[in-house]
């Protein structure tokens, strides 16, 4: 039974690691950005244009102040905003090329669906997280994943590094002395909208 149960495991963890297998931190910490000093995050979606969430920029002066993981700073200007479907679309300006991570606009997220989140929590320069679809809850996907503050904004990638969602809020209970057990995203669906409308 042991045995079986090892076998189990180690199955497990290989198709855990075969799903990521396309995600590697030096893939997409080039795509995230800090916003006014690691107070939130935003995502590169486009050569010009990323995505973070909406509350992230409601009391932040334009222009924005954007931070690259290595220290450099962009300009940026918030372009689109939805309050109710927490996203908003930011404009850059001093950028060159940088890469950038697709929406996932074809496909819903599913309950199970391994995912992983680039940010910058807690004040750190960034953080790289993994975990998995937990379920969903009124507009919300429940994520099975850490998240601090300063997470909001970060793009939710599935395995092949598109943004399936945005992490808008975080499950905590400081009585406890715990932060993020469960993360809360919103849909990507508002920014596909609001990009192609």
């Amino acid at each position: 039974m042991r045995h079986f149960l090892a076998v189990l495991g180690i199955l497990a963890l290989t198709a855990c690691t075969s799903a990521f297998a396309n995600i590697g931190v030096k893939d997409h910490v080039n795509t995230v950005l800090s916003i006014d000093n690691n107070s939130c995050t935003a995502t590169f979606i486009g050569p010009k244009l990323a995505l973070t969430a909406a509350h992230c920029v409601r009391d932040v002066a334009e222009p924005v102040d954007l931070t690259l993981y290595n220290g450099k700073t962009l300009i940026g200007r918030v372009y689109k905003k939805n309050e109710e479907a927490d996203t908003a679309l930011i404009t850059i300006d001093n950028v060159g090329e940088f890469p950038y991570n697709p929406l996932r606009c074809d496909k819903a997220p599913v309950q199970g669906e391994l995912i992983s989140m680039v940010g910058f929590p807690a004040g750190l320069p960034w953080m790289f997280t993994r975990g998995f679809v937990a379920g969903f809850a009124d507009k919300y996907i429940i994520l099975d994943i850490r998240g601090w503050f300063g997470s909001s904004g970060s793009a939710v990638l599935d395995a092949d590094g598109k943004i399936i969602g945005l992490v808008s809020v975080a499950v905590n209970d400081p009585s406890r002395g715990t932060y993020g057990i469960f993360v809360g995203a919103v849909s990507i669906q508002t920014a596909c909208k609001m990009i192609n409308g």
